[in-house]
């Protein structure tokens, strides 16, 4: 069982690991859920953060400078319903139904939902293979618990490419090459 954790300063490469294991997963037939982070840009800025159900499709609004009603999260406010509906929701449907799960990302704006850390913490007593991608400087107690169960690897922008590699075929030995 694979679980694995990968932690950087941010835009350095996270997500793209964490999108193209999925992209692989799927191309062999092997059952992937979970959830993908990214950037939503207005007019060429950062205004907030959406994710996607990996096995779904189904989107949501992380956070957004333009939303009035939940916690704050830096500059931007939480959405806790999308939070819930689709990010926790895709995390509690991959760890049922897929061999593979995968958490992009566990950081303070995730953590402000109750739903979403009952859902990873769920999730990681799971016998499922999981990459998770974490907030590197974050102190809370889930993200600390995932730091000392998982293996953690931190990502720069010189070695996100071998790292990406290694993963993808640490991946392949733990599910598509034992089939």
């Amino acid at each position: 069982m694979m679980r694995l954790a990968v932690t950087s300063a941010p835009r350095v490469g996270k997500t793209t690991l964490c999108t193209k294991v999925a992209e692989e997963l799927k191309r062999h037939n092997i059952g992937v859920g979970g959830i993908i982070s990214t950037e939503m840009r207005e007019h060429g800025i950062r205004a907030g953060f959406a994710i996607t159900d990996i096995s779904t499709a189904k989107d949501g609004t992380r956070a957004h400078m333009k939303l009035q009603n939940g916690p704050r999260g830096g500059k931007y406010t939480v959405n806790l319903e999308d939070l819930e509906a689709v990010a926790a929701g895709a995390i509690r449907n991959a760890a049922e139904r897929m061999e593979f799960v995968i958490i992009d990302e566990i950081a303070p704006m995730e953590l402000k939902s109750d739903s979403f850390i009952e859902a990873v913490t769920d999730a990681i007593t799971t016998d499922k293979h999981i990459l998770a991608s974490l907030h590197q400087k974050s102190n809370h107690y889930l993200v600390k618990r995932i730091r000392e169960k998982f293996k953690v690897i931190t990502l720069t922008r010189e070695n996100r490419d071998i790292v990406t590699e290694n993963v993808l075929d640490k991946v392949a030995d733990e599910t598509w090459k034992q089939k």
